[in-house]
């Protein structure tokens, strides 16, 4: 692991014990902390926050280097077979150079000759996919490498994840066509077998209940994103990079929204609409450790056993339960180790965050959720589809990139609840 984000994660662990014993010393003396101490806490909570991000950060970057990397090991192996391995990184290089060249030129309505002869062959592709006289370009999947940097897809797909919990913790399924997808379901856990006297025949009519959850495809979009022409021309303007981020963005966070909270009817229905009650605190505005405790155990062990099985919440309602204290005086939440893949934990369960779930403990709202999230399913349609408008908003000397996804959700559940909520009085 970078030896930054080791450094990083011990001082996260020590900073940890100092806030965790802050709130001992007023367990102990059987009082709540007072103004200076939560003052305290809670200047350790932002910078033990702040350095968080930054791991994250690093972890991020190093994730994205290596996804790349292996996008440009399979484009060099599709497109220089011929070649052998002496100078491939360079010939990687070399070839994005030229890449991305053709996509400005391209866009910008310029002409093959002032480009070098790679960036030539691949505006003649561009030409030939997209069709230069037309006012917009589209590509869907594998067509895109001809028309949008191929590393724009990782990229969006990184950013959409980045901003969307429900993606982190669910089951992504990707299909091919948007046709329903009706996912059978299976509850036989009133039957059990049974001693059969001698001489006895089994029983007959004990079959288990099926059902079916239907997956469709709505359609989204990330709306236009307008991309100054001047930052196209800047040969240092990473377009690809860019514009992926911020459609991703974009469509992130309108699918963590429907898939949180969505009705169901004419969009997803959210995780949070689809799970059943566990626990209703007894304050509106509060939750206790004893209430934790049962909004976990109200979740069969069948599904609480499970490695997917764990905690969603907004960032809000974490930084709540940080300070609480199980019954001998230990903090409930524990923050990522240092092993690589490691994440924050409260009852040693992962948790995952979600800006679209309640930020507030107030009367009536689902705050907490607990189970096994990835018995939530995220169907996609294909890959998303990418638009350049190049000639629609030439008077204002800018070129268009819009991004289209067709996606679905729901929770499959056969009857017996795999992920359930907290609910404030």
């Amino acid at each position: 692991m970078n030896p930054e984000i080791i450094a990083l994660r011990k001082a996260n662990q020590a900073l940890f014990e100092k806030m965790s014993a802050l709130c001992k010393k007023a367990k102990d003396e059987n009082r709540v902390m007072s103004a200076e101490e939560n003052s305290s806490w809670d200047a350790m909570d932002a910078e033990f926050e702040s350095r968080k991000k930054d791991i994250a950060r690093l972890e991020k970057l190093a994730e994205r280097q290596r996804e790349l990397g292996e996008l440009d090991s399979r484009r060099a192996g599709r497109e220089d077979s011929e070649e052998d391995g002496e100078g491939g990184e360079e010939r990687t290089k070399s070839r994005t150079k030229a890449l991305r060249a053709a996509l400005r030129t391209f866009l910008m309505g310029g002409q093959p000759g002032e480009l070098d002869e790679e960036a030539r062959a691949f505006f003649q592709k561009y030409r030939a996919r997209g069709d230069a006289g037309a006012r917009a370009l589209g590509l869907t999947g594998s067509a895109g490498g001809f028309t949008i940097p191929q590393s724009f897809m990782p990229e969006l797909d990184i950013a959409l994840k980045d901003y969307s919990g429900v993606a982190q913790a669910a089951r992504i399924l990707d299909t091919q066509g948007g046709a329903d997808l009706p996912w059978p379901t299976v509850n036989d856990t009133s039957n059990a077998g049974h001693i059969l006297t001698e001489g006895s025949a089994a029983a007959t009519n004990v079959d288990p209940t099926f059902a079916s959850v239907t997956l469709k495809a709505y359609l989204y979009t990330s709306d236009i994103v307008l991309i100054a022409n001047q930052l196209i021309q800047d040969s240092a303007f990473n377009i690809d990079e860019e514009v992926g981020r911020l459609c991703g963005i974009r469509l992130g966070r309108i699918l963590n929204t429907h898939c949180t909270t969505g009705t169901g009817s004419s969009q997803p229905k959210g995780i949070i609409t689809a799970a059943t009650l566990g626990k209703t605190a007894a304050s509106a505005t509060a939750v206790t450790y004893g209430e934790i405790v049962d909004l976990l155990h109200s979740v069969d062990p069948a599904y609480r056993s499970q490695k997917s099985a764990g905690w969603m919440m907004h960032d809000n309602i974490l930084a709540i339960l940080k300070k609480l204290l199980d019954s001998n005086g230990r903090p409930i939440f524990m923050p990522a180790g240092d092993a690589p893949g490691d994440v924050d934990r409260i009852l040693n369960k992962p948790v995952f965050i979600n800006q679209a779930m309640a930020s507030a403990m107030t009367t009536g709202l689902k705050t907490i959720a607990f189970g096994m999230l990835d018995k939530y399913i995220i169907r996609r349609v294909m890959d998303v589809t990418v638009t350049v408008l190049r000639e629609r908003y030439a008077e204002y000397f800018q070129t268009g990139v819009v991004a289209f996804m067709r996606f679905d959700g729901n929770l499959i559940d056969a009857g017996t609840n795999p992920v359930k909520y907290l609910a404030q009085a």
